[in-house]
């Protein structure tokens, strides 16, 4: 077992009562962590409001696609949940990086698809590097076009794999 000062090293995953995702993925994590000499500890007691989540000093288990805007403000500097703000802004993490804060200013700037998915990427590739949150997998979305349909886009969490039915034509 992980000790530092002669304490156990044990690790909080809260998900909440109704996440059922949350339920079936703890037991792997907690077998997977055990294995190094975790002690990794399922708390389902839900929130008690804003402080209560923002000062929570485990992880947290949510299910948001990684590819909106809404799930990259969790991590910019400026929305930090505090006293300041009554507990209410997005960064819940308390996750500070002037790097990063740069990274999602310039996606807010920035029109081209290319330069949006460098970007994009880029962010993403610090923020695992740092573990300022940890993927644990991925929905697919599959979905079928007949052979002669061209120009169909892969979906994606946020659109429907419709989204660019405009773009889309048959040979």
């Amino acid at each position: 077992m992980l000790t530092k000062g002669g304490e156990r090293f044990r690790l909080s995953y809260r998900a909440g009562t109704a996440n059922a995702d949350a339920a079936l993925i703890y037991p792997v994590i907690e077998q997977q962590y055990r294995k190094i000499g975790m002690e990794f500890v399922l708390d389902l007691s839900s929130s008690n409001g804003a402080q209560s989540e923002a000062t929570f000093s485990g992880i947290w288990f949510t299910a948001l696609p990684d590819n909106q805007t809404g799930f990259l403000s969790r991590f910019n500097s400026a929305l930090v949940a505090g006293p300041q703000n009554r507990w209410s802004t997005s960064n819940r993490n308390g996750y500070v990086n002037p790097a990063v804060d740069d990274l999602l200013d310039r996606i807010d700037r920035t029109l081209r698809r290319e330069d949006l998915t460098a970007l994009w990427a880029e962010t993403n590739r610090v923020l695992v590097d740092e573990v300022a949150y940890i993927p644990l997998y991925n929905y697919p979305y599959p979905y079928f076009v007949r052979n002669r349909v061209v120009g169909a886009t892969p979906g994606n969490p946020i659109n429907p794999p419709t989204y660019f039915v405009h773009t889309w034509d048959v040979k």
